[in-house]
């Protein structure tokens, strides 16, 4: 079983942090360049969705892949996967249409959008975190597999090695 520490070392958090950084970068940067809701609304709904997606991103990187990515568990997987993305759309709907309106006086859809469409489209915005984070988590994995084998090899060879010492040592003390 995997645990959280193995799964993100010093090395490995600071590649999150660098990726997470870049990735916020790049979306305030979009913003800036594309404002037409104006920079005030644009900024708190981009911090909104970088956080459910930082969320979601984790929910599945360090919960969901460790245990059920793996045969036999398609099933399991599958219902944790709409769950995250229940999630997503539960969490931008509680942000963004419940305490937006509450505190900041704005929200990001219309009054007369129609559940449906408000559903569909967080599905369409909240399934790349999903795959991303499937995409690292098995290069990461695959890696760490590497690693593994990696280090049974060289206890390997060493074994093979003190065994042929055992067998050549009696040898030369005999004779």
């Amino acid at each position: 079983p995997l645990h959280m520490a193995s799964l993100l070392t010093k090395s490995a958090l600071r590649w999150h942090v660098l990726g997470w950084l870049l990735y916020g970068g790049y979306e305030f940067l979009g913003l800036f360049l594309h404002h037409q809701a104006g920079l005030r609304i644009g900024f708190w709904l981009t911090a909104s969705v970088l956080f459910i997606r930082f969320a979601e991103f984790y929910l599945c990187y360090l919960v969901v892949y460790p245990r059920l990515l793996r045969s036999g568990r398609a099933p399991q997987l599958v219902a944790a996967l709409l769950g995250v993305l229940a999630l997503y759309i539960g969490a931008r709907a509680l942000i963004e249409e419940v305490i937006y309106p509450a505190v900041l006086g704005f929200h990001n859809y219309s009054p007369d959008t129609k559940v449906w469409y408000y559903i569909f489209d967080n599905m369409f915005f909240g399934s790349p975190m999903i795959v991303v984070s499937a995409a690292l988590w098995a290069g990461s994995a695959a890696l760490r597999r590497e690693r593994e084998n990696r280090q049974l090899r060289t206890e390997k060879r060493a074994a093979e090695v003190a065994f042929l010492k055992t067998q050549i040592n009696p040898h030369f003390l005999y004779n």
